[in-house]
This record gives C-alpha cells, sequence and structure tokens, in this order.
C-alpha cells in the first residue's frame, strides 16, 4: 500500500479498507493509521469502526481520534458535525462510554458555535444545565459530570443548580471548573456550601477570594475575640491560591500589626509567595521594618533570607557582622534554604549565595560560620566575580574542605576564568606531591546531581575538569577511599569515572567495593557506565575462587533482566572470562570438547 500524499488519496485508501475484512483489512488499517492525516478523517472511519468492534477498536479511536480534518500540506480545517456522528454519539452515550462520550461533546458543541473557543462557555453551561435537569437519578447524574468534564469554566448560577441538587457529586465538579481569568466571588454558592460543606466553601473561598475582601476578612479573623490557639486555623483556611507577590505581603503585613509574634506560625510559611516588585521594596519591606522595629529577630531574618534580593541579602549580611547587637542570633536566622518545593520523588531548594566580599568577611570574622551554617551559601554563579580572592584566602588558610566545595562548583563552568585557571595549578601541585586523589575526589562527590551538561564540551573548555575526569584515572585507581568517594558520588559522570577506575585497578581493591559492584548488574545504570562496572567485576573476580563464585552467580542472574538496552554481550563475556580463569566453576554443558576426525588405516 502506497503512502498518500494528499488528502483525496488517504481518504479513498480509508473508504477501500472500510470494504475489505479479514487479516487483509486489519493489515491495511495498520499501515494507514499510522499516517499523520488518518486522524482528520475520524468522522469517516469512526462510526464505522465503532458499529463493528467497539471494544477492539477502542484504543484506536482513542489514539487517533480528531475533530480536525487534513487538509494537505500542513494545513489543517474544523471538520463540521454531521448526522452520522450524531448516531455514534447516541451509540457511544447508550455504551456509557466516558472518554470518547467527552470527545465526542466537546466535538459537537465546537462545531454549535463555529469551532470558536471564547464563545464555547456558555454553550457548554447550557448544554449542562439541560442534562442535568433531565436527570433524577444520582447515578446518572454523576455519569453525566463525568462526561461533559471539560475544560470549560462553570457560571456561578450553573454551578448553584449543580450543587442544590446533588452537593456530593457536584462539589468536586465545580472545583475543578471555576473561571481561571476574571476572578469575581460566587458569594451566593460560597453561603449555600457554608451550610451543607464548609470544607468545601472554604477550598471555594481560597479559589476565588479577591485580595481586598481577604484583608477585610482576615482582618476579622484577627480580632482580639480570637484566640490565640484558633488564630493559626481561622488565618490558614482563607489564605488565597491565587494572591502573590506584594498583594500578599500587603494582607500578611495587617496580619503582624494586629497580632503581631501570635500570627509568626502563619506568616512566615507564607513568606515564600513574596517577592520584591519592580521599584522599591514594597510591603514586604514594611514587614521588614515593623520586625527590626519591634525587634522580631526571627521574622526580620526570615524576611531577608526568604524575600531579599541577592546583593541586598549580601549587605545586610555584611552590616550584621558589623553590629554587635544580636549578632549570632541574626546570623543563624540569615543563613539556611529560602525557598523549598517538593514534588513526588523530586525536591528543589533555594538558597541566597554569598558575594565575594560577604565570603572575606563571613571568614574574617569567624571561621567556623563558613565552615558550618553558611557552608551551604558557597553556590557559585559564572557571572559572580571576586572567587579568586576567596580562593587564594581559602588556601593560605589550609581550608581544604572549603577547597574542594568550590572546586565542584568552577569546574562545572563552560566559560573557565581566573579561578579555574588557580584551581587547576593548585591541584596540579598536589598531583606531584601524591595528595591529589583523595582530594579530587572530595571534590567530585560533592557536585549535585545532573549538574554537568555537555560533557564533550566542558572537557574541551575547562581545564580543571579534564584534569579531575580525563587525566587522572590511575591515580584514583591507587587510593580505596577516592574509589569509594567516586562510586558512592551523585553525579552520573563521576560515578561512571570510578567504575573506570575500578576496572583499572587491583583486584584486590575491586574486592573492597564487591558488593556495590553487584548490585550494579540490577540497578539501572548508562550502558556506558554498566560496561565499567563489568569490567571491574572480571578485576574482582581475580582475587580468588569463591569471589568469583559469588559474582558468577549474580552474573548468571542477571542474564534474565527484561531491560532491551542491557549490554547482554558484555555480561556473557564477563562470564564466559570467569569460566576461562576457573575452571572448576564450569558446569556439565560448559565443558569445553574438543572433536578429532578419525583417520582410517590401510
Amino acid at each position: 500500500m502506497t503512502k498518500p500524499s494528499k488528502p483525496a488519496e488517504l481518504e479513498k485508501q480509508v473508504r477501500h479498507l472500510l470494504e475489505l475484512s479479514g487479516p487483509a483489512g486489519r493489515e491495511g488499517w495498520q499501515q494507514v493509521a499510522q499516517h499523520f492525516g488518518f486522524p482528520g478523517l475520524t468522522w469517516l472511519w469512526g462510526p464505522p469502526l465503532y458499529r463493528l468492534d467497539p471494544i477492539g477498536f477502542r484504543p484506536l479511536l482513542l489514539a487517533r481520534f480528531s475533530w480536525q480534518t487534513w487538509a494537505g500540506g500542513w494545513r489543517w480545517q474544523p471538520t463540521p458535525w454531521s448526522p452520522r456522528l450524531e448516531e455514534w454519539l447516541t451509540a457511544v452515550e447508550a455504551a456509557e462510554d466516558v472518554e470518547l462520550s467527552q470527545r465526542l461533546l466537546s466535538w459537537k458543541l465546537l462545531a454549535q458555535v463555529s469551532f470558536s473557543f471564547s464563545k464555547l462557555p456558555p454553550k457548554f453551561n447550557q448544554e449542562l444545565l439541560r442534562r442535568w435537569q433531565a436527570i433524577a437519578s444520582p447515578a446518572q447524574r454523576r455519569l453525566e459530570l463525568r462526561k461533559l468534564d471539560l475544560w470549560c469554566p462553570l457560571t456561578e448560577d450553573t454551578a448553584l443548580v449543580l450543587f442544590q441538587a446533588d452537593p456530593e457529586a457536584a462539589a468536586p465538579y465545580i472545583l475543578r471548573h471555576l473561571p481561571r481569568v476574571s476572578k469575581a466571588f460566587w458569594t451566593r454558592l460560597y453561603q449555600a456550601a457554608l451550610a451543607q460543606q464548609e470544607d468545601f466553601a472554604w477550598k471555594l473561598y481560597r479559589a476565588l477570594v479577591p485580595a481586598s475582601q481577604w484583608e477585610a476578612d482576615i482582618l476579622k479573623a484577627c480580632s482580639p475575640l480570637t484566640a490565640t490557639s484558633s488564630l493559626h486555623k481561622e488565618l490558614q483556611k482563607r489564605t488565597p491560591e491565587h494572591v502573590y507577590g506584594n498583594a500578599l505581603a500587603g494582607g500578611l503585613l495587617k496580619i503582624l500589626e494586629a497580632r503581631g509574634e501570635e500570627a509568626f506560625s502563619y506568616v512566615i510559611p507564607q513568606l515564600k509567595r513574596i517577592w520584591k516588585p519592580l521599584f522599591g521594596r514594597g510591603n514586604y519591606g514594611k514587614i521588614m521594618a515593623l520586625a527590626e522595629q519591634r525587634g522580631w529577630t526571627e521574622l526580620w531574618a526570615a524576611v531577608v533570607r526568604i524575600c531579599a534580593p541577592l546583593k541586598e541579602y549580601n549587605q545586610i549580611l555584611r552590616a550584621v557582622l558589623q553590629s554587635p547587637a544580636q549578632r549570632q542570633e541574626k546570623l543563624l536566622g540569615l543563613s539556611g534554604v529560602s525557598k523549598q518545593w517538593d514534588f513526588s520523588g523530586l525536591g528543589l531548594a533555594q538558597v541566597q549565595t554569598l558575594e565575594a566580599a560577604s565570603v572575606l568577611a563571613l571568614y574574617q570574622f569567624d571561621p567556623a560560620w563558613l565552615r558550618g551554617p553558611f557552608k551551604l551559601h558557597l553556590q557559585i554563579h559564572p557571572s559572580t566575580p571576586g572567587y579568586l580572592a576567596v580562593l587564594e584566602k581559602l588556601i593560605e588558610a589550609g581550608e581544604d574542605e572549603l577547597v574542594d566545595l568550590l572546586a565542584s562548583r568552577f569546574l562545572t563552568f563552560h566559560k573557565a576564568g581566573p579561578e579555574v585557571e588557580r584551581l587547576f595549578a593548585y591541584y596540579s601541585q598536589l598531583q606531584e606531591g601524591g595528595r591529589f586523589a583523595r582530594r579530587a575526589a572530595n571534590a567530585l562527590g560533592k557536585l549535585p546531581s545532573f549538574a554537568l551538561w555537555n560533557y564533550n564540551q566542558l572537557m574541551r573548555s575547562n581545564r580543571l575538569a579534564r584534569l579531575f575526569f580525563e587525566r587522572s584515572a590511575q591515580d584514583y585507581a591507587q587510593d580505596p577511599q577516592a574509589l569509594a568517594d567516586l562510586v558512592e558520588a551523585s553525579e552520573i559522570h563521576a560515578m561512571a569515572l570510578g567504575y573506570r577506575c575500578l576496572s583499572l585497578a587491583s583486584p584486590q581493591q575491586a574486592l573492597q567495593h564487591l558488593t556495590l559492584l553487584k548490585g550494579c548488574l540490577f540497578r539501572p545504570l548508562q550502558r556506558d557506565t554498566r560496561q565499567w562496572a563489568l569490567r571491574a567485576l572480571a578485576r574482582a573476580s581475580q582475587a580468588g575462587l569463591e569471589e568469583a563464585r559469588s559474582i558468577l552467580g549474580s552474573a548468571r542472574e542477571a542474564q534474565r533482566m527484561p531491560d532491551l538496552r542491557y549490554p547482554k554481550e558484555a555480561l556473557l563475556a564477563l562470564i564466559a572470562d570467569i569460566l576461562d580463569r576457573w575452571p572448576a566453576l564450569r558446569g556439565p554443558r560448559e565443558q569445553p570438547r574438543i572433536y578429532r576426525r578419525e583417520v582410517s588405516r590401510v
């Protein structure tokens, strides 16, 4: 079957396939369904295929469904609604197929407004009310809500009708279809929900309340009549979801003015939603001034750490170092994470970074602060100037741990500066003195995950990275502690370097990491990293018979790994190498057989 290049040719092929049946038809559908214009003919092939086998063709219908028709080239145009599609929708709704019903109803409603998305919400609300009012069964109402669970927002009138008829089913549906652009508080629905579902009422409040109404409400909640024990709860349930920045800071300022320290447990977690306005400090500056005026050191430090821009943070930090008043308490408050976002399987933390002048001032005041609470703040950006003086100071003072930390940051820079050249000279001297491997492995172990991008370009442009990754494998291989640091590193390139060095190490050194190496047979790794690990296992198998037996058992078990990208050929090479070195480990079917041709004697 030739690949059609025009819409008419594609439509002709689809019509021909609709007349076929059996294996020939199935093979033809598999081929034509891959054409990028095939979804545009849903109006043609969808209804007959659904009638033929609604279950067997359902995956194809969902995967290739489209209400737009291919018009040739890269042009697409909306497909009008037709009677055959109306019949298909009736059959799909009778079968209670929710997903197909959603797509067909969306198509039908768009066609009624000439495919204008801006005109769709009124039609959507009208259709939803028509269906809702015609049904009395709670189960059928829930089914209709699932069918019309489209992206369109509701109006308050529609939401009120839904909620009054069936609050349990309507509440989550309403929250998914609130207006997202123009915010208008739904007072009638909110009052009705307070009487029946208080939890839903407050969710509705937080989603829709404007900043002005929120400020008025929190002032009422902060009245002296509200007990301290219930203040946090009352403020928390009124926290707006869409108010950020300077507007949120204005409300927090009023809370602090009304209740002071009693509101710290609510205000401080909300600071991460505040940022500096374009001009001036705005309301966050007023919060900071209020905290400083009333002696609220904890709040003042939190505002500076979380809300202040980088330059202002460093200026304030240096000012604190020069003033003895509450210096230790303020320094503790200025250190630590500023903002944090936690996702499923992923956490992101943001910290204020130290300028070179701040590092020198902090180290001159007390080096323990830089080694401890502010060590986390030594996060260098390529545009951060002046760190050459910091490196010279730390190297002169023998601060090996801090130098290694800074080296782990500078070796990620694609644009090398004087700091990279200074570190390269420093570690080159360590290489000559025999102390390089432990220090370099320590620096590589401090690399965050995913810190290196475009490895090849980095090796060409950064001499320090080239020294650490490409020119020192033999040094690492001679140091067991350096090997351990590399193998347990967070950054994948540093980990791969550790396995590569283990493949060059002596069998006894590789044997020290046998448990970790055996685990590499089963854990997800990049192909190159796994091959280095297999070579390291081959080195460890040379240490003795029992060690080789243990490795061989794990390697045979790894042969059943289902990963298609697993380098099974390298795994078989490992098994063959062990059996060749240790014949006693061979099984009955692994013994060599020698075939000789019998010579006939005359």
